[in-house]
């Protein structure tokens, strides 16, 4: 057995072992255990973040600029930028994956974040009805940069197929401009 694949049966385990402990409801449970696995096969179990931690700041950029361009490339709020802007901007987004049936956001729940949706789909459920379905392009979230409030959802956003969400850093002085 290899390194990667004795570390993905560790992981496993420690996630089952993790449910059992603590007594998880079995619906949960499976949602749970279908996040691990998406997330691991998405990702091969690479941690982006501390691999990026090897290299010097102007290298990391170029590799940030390269990681993110398929959100500077599809969504108009980019488009006007210069390069420079961009590849500063590149070190400040996260970069989420998200399971078939996540529930990202709960009505009423808290959200300070803005959302670039680059790949799969979202529903947007008010009243147990969908009343919207977000796919690449769409941008859904709190405009953190116009007020200092930490905005609510008015509606639960879930996924119904895989979906992959750019989020850039609220820690970026650059939205004040």
């Amino acid at each position: 057995m290899t390194s990667a694949t004795a570390g993905y049966h560790e992981m496993l385990n420690n996630v089952r072992e993790f449910m059992k402990l603590h007594e998880v409801p079995k619906v949960l449970r499976e949602r749970v255990m279908d996040y691990v696995v998406s997330t691991w096969a998405m990702t091969k179990a690479i941690d982006t973040k501390k691999v990026l931690r090897y290299f010097p700041k102007d290298m990391t950029a170029d590799i940030c600029f390269h990681l993110n361009r398929k959100v500077f490339n599809e969504h108009p709020a980019f488009r006007l930028a210069n390069y420079g802007c961009l590849r500063a901007l590149a070190m400040y987004f996260n970069i989420e994956h998200s399971a078939p049936g996540d529930l990202l956001y709960h009505t009423g729940e808290s959200i300070d974040t803005l959302c670039f949706v680059v790949t799969g789909a979202l529903e947007v459920i008010h009243d147990n009805e969908v009343v919207a379905i977000l796919s690449k392009g769409d941008v859904f979230g709190d405009a953190f940069w116009k007020e200092p409030t930490i905005g609510q959802s008015c509606a639960n956003v879930r996924g119904p197929t895989q979906a992959v969400i750019y989020i850039p850093s609220k820690e970026i002085s650059y939205w004040k401009y």
